[in-house]
C-alpha cells in the first residue's frame, strides 16, 4: 500500500503539480519525460543487489534515499536540479518496485502464493484510489512542498513496515519460509508443502 501511495502519488501527479507550481505545460512535460526515462535503469539497478542482500533491508535503504530525494525535489528551484533529483527518485522508486514485487510472493506458502500476492496487490490498488484524492487534498490545503513530505513519509513507511513485520526471505528456499510455524497438535496430520 505504501509503495503504491508513494510511486503513483509521485508519478501520476507530477505533471499537474509542476504546472500548478508555475511551470509551463511544455516545461512540465519535459521534466516528466526525463523522469520517465529513469524507469529502465531503475529496474535494472535491482539486479546486482536483489539476491545479495536481505530484501527488507534493501528496500529500507532504497526507500530512505528515495525519501531524501523526494524532500529535495519538493524544495529545489530550477530545471536541472528538478530533473536530477526527480530522475534519481524515479530510478530508485522503480528499483524498489522490482525488489518489492520479488519479495511479495515469497512470503506466502506455495499453494497460496497467487492468492496472497493478489490480495496484497489488490490492497495496494485500493490505496492508489485513496492516494490520488490524498495528494489533491494535501496540495490544496498545504501546498507543493508538503506533497513531497507526504510522499517521503510513505516511502519510509514502506521500508520500515517490511523491516518490522516482514519475514526474511533472501537466501532461503521458498518452502522453508514459514516453516517455523507452531507444531501441529498430537495426532494431527502434518500438511505437506508443495515443491513447485
Amino acid at each position: 500500500m505504501f509503495l503504491i501511495l508513494c510511486f503513483y502519488g509521485f508519478n501520476s501527479w507530477l505533471p499537474t503539480l509542476l504546472m500548478e507550481n508555475g511551470y509551463t505545460q511544455s516545461e512540465s512535460l519535459n521534466v516528466t519525460s526525463w523522469l520517465a526515462a529513469a524507469a529502465v535503469p531503475g529496474a535494472l539497478l535491482a539486479m546486482p543487489f536483489i539476491d545479495r542482500f536481505d530484501r527488507r533491508m534493501l528496500l529500507l535503504a532504497i526507500e530512505s534515499v528515495v525519501a531524501v530525494l523526494l524532500l529535495a525535489f519538493g524544495v529545489v528551484d530550477g530545471g536541472a536540479a528538478l530533473v536530477l533529483t526527480g530522475f534519481l527518485a524515479t530510478m530508485l522508486l522503480q528499483c524498489g518496485v522490482a525488489v518489492q514485487y520479488t519479495y511479495i510472493p515469497e512470503v506466502f506458502p506455495t499453494p497460496l502464493r497467487g492468492l496472497g500476492a493478489g490480495i496484497a496487490t489488490g490492497f495496494g490498488r485500493l490505496a492508489g484510489v485513496i492516494g490520488g484524492v490524498t495528494v489533491s487534498w494535501i496540495y490544496t490545503a498545504f501546498g507543493f512542498t508538503t506533497v513531497f513530505v507526504y510522499l517521503a513519509v510513505m516511502a519510509l513507511l514502506m521500508g520500515l513496515v517490511l523491516v518490522v513485520l516482514g519475514e526474511r526471505t533472501t537466501n532461503r528456499a521458498l518452502d522453508d519460509i514459514g516453516a517455523d510455524d507452531p507444531p501441529a497438535a498430537p495426532g494431527a496430520a502434518t500438511p505437506k508443502r508443495s515443491t513447485q
